[in-house]
């Protein structure tokens, strides 16, 4: 009996080495899963997100996509100039986009299309990848990095590129609310502080590549002024006319917010000049779409300057 006894104990102290190292793993998972921060509502930016970004309330799963309809664009004949629009995230390009689609026939873009305001369609069905945008587009809005713009390279058109600016701090505060976080003003490492919010603006304009491009124009205005750009647009563009009750309700653009609301009482930086004024120095000397739009915004290049 005292040597079956010996054997259980043998056995029991076998098992529990053999568990321990599995009990250690799930302890330190559930240790690690009590450090990591609540996961977010919006997927957190990375580079991947820079292929498209399109929020939860522009998506309908619960519907089943329709094949997608021949083009309609084409009904027009294009114009000389393929009018382009920088897609910068929090610049209010959802928005345009909309506005457009509604206004103007053959728009292209990751968020509208004519008389196609539904995103979430446009996406699931490839729509806007499956375009030929030299022919079937007069203006174009992808929400894509900016190699996207070599397609447009050796088309027999003219490119003339919108490029919509604002304040880079207003702009990189958007940003840090829009991934549901807080910029630390006391952080020891201003460059890392600052990285996880300029992905987009690093990845959707470089100036020496666009700029180089033999057909490409590039422009710049206001992004505060998206109303007056739809306006102004209509001297070049093919206004859209519904002609029938399916194509008026489509043509009705509905706003959608994809940022909470924010205040500047609850953002440190404003309430730190110095600081301030670092920040944006960085940013303008270290990215090119902040650059562009400081030199640019004011310039002949400004679409609304003198107006």
């Amino acid at each position: 009996t005292t040597v079956s006894m010996s054997q259980q104990h043998q056995e029991q102290h076998q098992q529990q080495q053999q568990q321990q190292p599995q009990q250690q793993q799930h302890q330190q998972q559930q240790v690690e899963s009590m450090l990591q921060p609540p996961p977010p509502a919006m997927p957190a930016l990375t580079e991947e997100s820079l292929q498209m970004t399109t929020t939860s309330d522009e998506m309908n799963p619960s519907i089943e996509p329709l094949q997608p309809i021949p083009p309609t664009n084409n009904i027009h004949q294009p114009k000389p100039t393929l009018y382009g629009h920088l897609h910068m995230a929090k610049t209010a390009g959802t928005t345009l986009n909309g506005l457009m689609a509604t206004k103007y026939n053959r728009i292209c873009g990751n968020k509208g299309f004519t008389n196609e305001l539904r995103a979430w369609y446009i996406i699931d069905n490839g729509i806007f990848e499956s375009t030929n945008y030299a022919t079937d587009c007069d203006w174009i809005s992808p929400e894509l990095p900016h190699e996207f713009w070599n397609v447009l390279d050796h088309v027999d058109r003219e490119v003339e590129m919108h490029v919509p600016c604002r304040d880079p701090i207003a702009h990189l505060m958007s940003v840090v609310n829009h991934e549901k976080r807080v910029f630390n003003c006391n952080a020891p490492n201003l460059r890392a502080e600052l990285r996880p919010f300029v992905l987009y603006v690093k990845g959707r304009f470089d100036y020496d590549i666009l700029s180089s491009k033999s057909n490409f124009a590039l422009k710049c205005f206001d992004y505060s002024k998206y109303e007056e750009y739809v306006t102004f647009m209509g001297q070049f563009l093919t206004p859209f006319v519904a002609t029938t009750a399916e194509e008026e309700k489509t043509a009705e653009y509905i706003f959608r917010p994809t940022n909470k609301p924010r205040s500047r009482e609850n953002e440190c930086i404003w309430k730190n000049e110095a600081l301030m004024g670092e920040v944006k120095n960085y940013l303008i000397e270290n990215f090119d779409y902040y650059n562009y739009c400081h030199r640019c915004i004011g310039t002949q290049d400004d679409l609304f300057v003198g107006m």
